[in-house]
């Protein structure tokens, strides 16, 4: 995804009765600076293994590359602090985690299929009406589905200054979007709430919104462009 090298320590991870024990276990991306895991992995229960690990990394280079290199998703250079902390299994997991994107991270993240989404979501169901004489409406209205896993997370994403965040809208990248960002988002998961909870703050201390209004106006609209309409990126 982000057409970057990425390696491992040469450090053994010993297993013991099924309980596999971590010791600084050591994921380097393009600089000196690792992604460090500690803890332990029980998998005598294979299917749902129990897990208590913790991930640090300090101005760890997580992407360094160019968006021509292996058709890569995400490309440019990005820099990471993380703190995080996983315990549980396959049917709960609680996961704590802090991670600040880093001055001089200048990433660009590809979404060519973001016309199509729009186009999605302005067809999709909106509105569902429920007969509340049928009974088996209303119960299937009103129940809440059972995920494969039950997560309780607690994440925290915070953008230092002079680090640059990008979106292309189109693959050849004229479609764009770009801000300088700085402040701090806080995203909360329960089993209770599948949706989740974000709040923070984020200013937006430049950037710029580019695309070409013809190929978006698609998402909208079936019926053929007026003749006048702009043709250049606005």
């Amino acid at each position: 995804m982000t057409a970057t090298d990425y390696r491992i320590t040469a450090d053994t991870v010993p297993v013991v009765d099924n309980l596999a024990t971590f010791r600084n276990f050591a994921i380097y991306g393009t600089n000196d600076n690792p992604l460090t895991l500690n803890g332990t992995a029980d998998i005598r229960n294979f299917a749902s293994p129990q897990i208590d690990l913790t991930l640090k990394a300090r101005d760890m280079q997580v992407v360094n590359s160019r968006r021509a290199v292996r058709g890569a998703d995400v490309y440019g250079k990005a820099f990471v602090s993380l703190d995080a902390k996983a315990a549980g299994n396959f049917d709960f997991m609680r996961i704590n985690a802090a991670l600040k994107v880093l001055s001089g991270t200048n990433v660009t993240y590809v979404m060519p299929q973001a016309a199509a989404m729009l186009q999605n979501r302005s067809t999709g169901e909106m509105v569902k009406f429920v007969n509340f004489n049928d009974s088996a409406s209303v119960a299937a209205a009103d129940s809440v589905a059972r995920s494969g896993m039950s997560m309780l997370l607690d994440a925290t994403i915070a953008f230092g200054p002079a680090s640059t965040i990008s979106v292309d809208l189109s693959a050849d990248g004229k479609d764009k979007v770009q801000i300088q960002p700085t402040g701090e988002l806080s995203y909360t998961l329960t089993p209770m709430n599948d949706d989740g909870r974000l709040s923070g703050r984020i200013n937006i201390n430049g950037g710029f919104a580019r695309y070409n209004p013809r190929s978006w106006a698609k998402s909208f609209s079936t019926s053929t462009p007026p003749a006048t309409w702009p043709s250049t990126a606005a």
